[in-house]
């Protein structure tokens, strides 16, 4: 699914496979958590299904044919190796990875992005590892040939820093409520600090933060990156993800100089 500038002209409701049944005329992401889950995916409309969500454990099952599937990594540590088995799927449908930023996260995007699938990198609040993990996987993402299909959030914030694309990271990764809503398991313990579900969360995070002068205030990503790192702990310290930040802006002044002197070259 492709951020927009606005809210798709229908939901989209991110669903555990349970209750599929409970939303009968909608857009579905759908979570699969076990082998037992592939039943209640076959019993949904293919055009409804934006996204089948399944940890590596069930990539190589029997999914309907050509539906998305979002491959969700839970340790890239342990599970970086296994990635290279989708290969073998990888020719029936869509599919993406999505790793969170954790130790092994170089690694796993790596595997990932040679094998040509797009990568949804889900920052959280990394430490200054992680973090730094993220810069490897920026630099691999900008500079190795092998390194052709999108890894978000770093597409959009250089549509954003080149071409002015209004899109957050929040919409790139699909946490942005106004695009995916997200429905709890049955079960599912409340969070910590209150869930990102109404459509307007995302201005009013960013702008209570501006309005409480955090790091946000003065920052010259806060318009793409929209205090995604400071959720769900507003109080969490940017110092480790500021050079990630500069990274991507002094990569995309290159690549808007790069282009300007191409434009210029005389035919």
């Amino acid at each position: 699914m492709t951020a927009d500038i606005g809210p798709p002209p229908d939901p989209i409701l991110s669903v555990p496979a349970g209750s599929v049944d409970a939303h009968p005329a909608v857009s579905l992401v759908i979570r699969a958590n076990r082998q037992e889950d592939l039943d209640r995916v076959r019993g949904v409309s293919p055009d409804r299904i934006v996204w089948i969500e399944a940890p590596l454990d069930l990539a190589e099952i029997a999914w309907p044919p050509g539906l998305p599937l979002d491959v969700m990594v839970a340790d890239p540590a342990r599970e970086a190796a296994r990635l290279h088995g989708l290969s073998r799927a990888r020719d029936d449908r869509l599919i993406r990875v999505s790793i969170p930023a954790k130790a092994g996260v170089s690694r796993a995007a790596r595997i990932a992005m040679a094998l040509q699938l797009p990568v949804r990198l889900l920052p959280g609040q990394p430490g200054p590892e992680a973090a730094a993990e993220l810069r490897t996987v920026l630099e691999t993402y900008l500079h190795d040939p092998q390194a052709n299909a999108s890894v978000q959030p770093f597409d959009a914030a250089l549509e954003y820093l080149l071409h002015g694309r209004p899109v957050t990271a929040w919409a790139a990764l699909e946490l942005d409520p106004a695009y995916v809503i997200r429905i709890p398991d049955p079960g599912e313990p409340l969070p910590a600090a209150p869930r990102p579900d109404a459509p307007g969360f995302v201005a009013a995070w960013i702008s209570r933060l501006v309005f409480e002068a955090a790091e946000c205030a003065g920052c010259p990503y806060a318009g793409w990156c929209a205090g995604l790192f400071k959720w769900p702990d507003p109080a969490y310290a940017c110092d480790h993800i500021k050079p990630l930040l500069a990274a991507i802006g002094v990569n995309a002044e290159a690549i808007a100089r790069d282009l300007g002197e191409a434009l210029d070259l005389p035919t």
